[in-house]
């Protein structure tokens, strides 16, 4: 019988399949699902378009937007270098350019084995919405928009 954790693994790529359809198209950078071995899929992690002015702001607006509707989206991760332990040591924002800027436009979206497909719904709409109302897509909602449990 297989593990609970197998289990989990089981149940996430086809949640992450549907976010790769969903989400094409929209001003993201998708996970990365090209990669040799198997993956966990424990995040599905998207950027927004690094050529967008202020994503960091933008980002920002786009958290608080879910958040507002009960989306349980996260960053992950924090540059470590500008965590304050790292700060005390020396380190300073700017000296690793690659994790801040990664930083700046990442949201991970809810992926886990419990989420229905009326949920992934709900993620994807309200994430449609919170990229048009920052400008960034031009939409018409029909569906109904709910908030995730």
């Amino acid at each position: 019988m297989p593990s609970p954790s197998d289990q989990f693994i089981t149940l996430r790529p086809p949640l992450a399949s549907s976010y790769d359809t969903a989400l094409a198209g929209l001003p993201l950078l998708r996970p990365r699902r090209d990669l040799p071995g198997p993956s966990a899929l424990h995040l599905y992690p998207v950027q927004l378009d690094p050529s967008l002015p202020d994503r960091a702001s933008l980002r920002r607006r786009l958290f608080d937007h879910m958040r507002a509707r009960g989306i349980g989206v996260n960053v992950h991760y924090i540059p470590i270098h500008t965590q304050p332990y790292y700060r005390a040591l020396g380190f300073a924002p700017g000296q690793y350019p690659g994790a801040e800027t990664y930083y700046e436009g990442a949201l991970s979206l809810p992926l886990h084995p419990q989420m229905s497909e009326d949920d992934q719904s709900a993620v994807i709409a309200h994430l449609t919405s919170g990229l048009a109302s920052l400008g960034l897509v031009r939409v018409c909602v029909t569906q109904h928009l709910r908030t995730v449990p």
